[in-house]
């Protein structure tokens, strides 16, 4: 077995989980987590994050990918640079960073109930980097998937979707979304769509105020007068703020919940 390929990553991450009790088979066709092991270990994840709050671990992780140079001009960048030929080097699974969030916004008003944080968010990134290896969803050479067959697309299709619900955020380039929003709600204003409560001028206004309290690297309080200006009272502001939440609360409900070299979480 060549030293870095993903042969190798994926049979250590299995060894990993063996070690601590989780179950798998293997067959012809590789190794498969067990259900109840997979069950078990996302439970195990969830629980940590719990523990430390999930506010507190979306900062920490968002804290985490700038410390690792995974936040470019706001960008949360988090693919593994597959090489180009195999390496020999012991290259670590990627971290699920998209999985991690989710969990954590999931638990977002969850307060923490450990006193050592970073211990245990350690912890729960190393199982999340083998359960994720051991899904084997992750490209590791810039090769993969030069050629595929039509009998191999739909399989493709499913490692993709599995790959961004673990590993990639949807996102905008943060520098662009004040113009983004503006198109957004002057094409809504052209169709004739009717905006809850506000004007398109008003809710232009709010969504600059909003994207100006924002940070790249941490999840910030957003109060009333942040949102109040010249066109924007503060009984609108409060309008605006309580529709927007609700909006969110919404589709975190909708959304499905399923390293680089060790840097701690603290």
């Amino acid at each position: 077995m060549i030293e870095g390929s993903r042969e190798e990553i994926v049979a250590r991450a299995f060894t990993a989980l063996k070690r601590k009790g989780y179950a798998y088979t293997l067959d012809g066709r590789g190794a498969l987590l067990a259900q109840p092991s997979f069950r078990k270990m996302c439970a195990k994840i969830e629980d940590k994050i719990s523990r430390v709050g999930g506010l507190h671990t979306a900062n920490a992780m968002l804290a985490l990918m700038q410390r690792l140079g995974r936040i470019e001009d706001g960008s949360l960048l988090h693919a593994r640079t597959p090489t180009m030929i195999r390496s020999k080097s012991n290259r670590p699974t990627g971290t699920p960073w998209h999985f991690i969030y989710n969990i954590a916004l999931k638990h977002f008003a969850v307060a923490p109930t450990v006193i050592n944080s970073e211990c245990v968010l350690t912890d729960m990134e190393e199982l999340a980097r083998n359960l994720a290896a051991a899904l084997n969803v992750e490209p590791h050479s810039t090769y993969e998937n030069m050629h595929i067959s039509g009998v191999g697309l739909s399989g493709l299709l499913h490692e993709i979707t599995l790959y961004d619900e673990l590993f990639a955020f949807p996102q905008w380039q943060p520098s662009g979304n004040t113009t983004l929003v503006g198109l957004w709600l002057d094409a809504l204003n052209d169709r004739g769509c009717r905006l809850p409560t506000l004007t398109r001028d008003q809710w232009k206004s709010v969504s600059a105020g909003i994207l100006a309290r924002s940070q790249p690297a941490a999840i910030v309080a957003l109060d009333v007068k942040d949102l109040v200006s010249s066109s924007v009272s503060r009984e609108e502001a409060s309008t605006a703020l309580e529709l927007t939440c609700h909006w969110f609360v919404i589709q975190r409900r909708l959304e499905p919940q399923p390293v680089l070299r060790r840097v701690a979480w603290g």
